[in-house]
């Protein structure tokens, strides 16, 4: 958070992704569908969330999932006795979102973390 107590929109963006990627895992909505439903219907004011902001968010949501293969031997790999699947849902998401914004490379590992 920055010093006047709002969120970095960037954080926020990373928020609506994990939520975006909720809706795909649990209702299994494809991602474009679920982005729509989550900025439309449960973002607190629709109007305010920027096209960036929406951008970023769905951009990371469908990386999560194109990369979802990959990501997932890594986390397998380094999670010692834990498969993905076996993981309570936000766990395995939030592993996987920040999987994929650190194989992106442009965001600072500190910032992932």
């Amino acid at each position: 958070m920055t010093r006047s107590g709002k969120k970095d929109p960037r954080h926020r963006a990373r928020e609506a992704a994990l939520q975006i990627l909720y809706q795909w895992d649990v209702a299994r909505t494809p991602i474009a569908r679920a982005a729509e439903t989550f900025f439309d219907l449960q973002w607190p004011d629709a109007q305010a969330a920027s096209d960036v902001l929406r951008g970023f968010a769905t951009q990371l949501a469908a990386d999560t999932v194109a990369q979802l293969d990959p990501i997932d031997a890594l986390i397998a790999e380094t999670a010692e006795r834990w498969r993905p699947e076996r993981m309570a849902v936000l766990d395995r998401l939030i592993l996987r979102l920040a999987t994929c914004e650190l194989r992106r490379g442009e965001t600072p590992p500190a910032v992932v973390i």
